[in-house]
């Protein structure tokens, strides 16, 4: 699985912390029936995931020249029940899984 579609735990948002964060402090944008939440990030935001300077974008590592984009998805409850939502979030994250290089 070392193509350019992986989609490893490095990139996503996951901690409870994380998303409050990107809330609170990031930019919302909205557009049709999505809004988006944007957090710009230093390097030295890599700290608590384990990831030393060196890996940070420039550094020796395939993983470390990337952008270290994260991204993570929220559903409303206004779609539908869990299962529903779990759908449009495989959705979401398989269409992001795909398209990221573009973005």
């Amino acid at each position: 699985m070392k193509s350019g579609l992986f989609w490893g735990k490095a990139e996503r948002l996951r901690k409870k912390a994380d998303f409050e964060r990107v809330f609170s402090q990031g930019r919302s944008f909205k557009e049709g029936y999505f809004r988006f939440y944007v957090l710009e990030r230093s390097l030295n935001s890599l700290s608590h995931l384990g990831v030393e300077s060196s890996l940070a974008p420039g550094g020796t590592t395939k993983e470390a020249e990337e952008d270290w984009n994260r991204i993570g998805f929220v559903v409303s409850r206004k779609v539908g029940k869990a299962v529903k939502r779990n759908r449009v979030r495989r959705i979401l994250r398989e269409a992001y899984r795909l398209n990221k290089h573009r973005l």
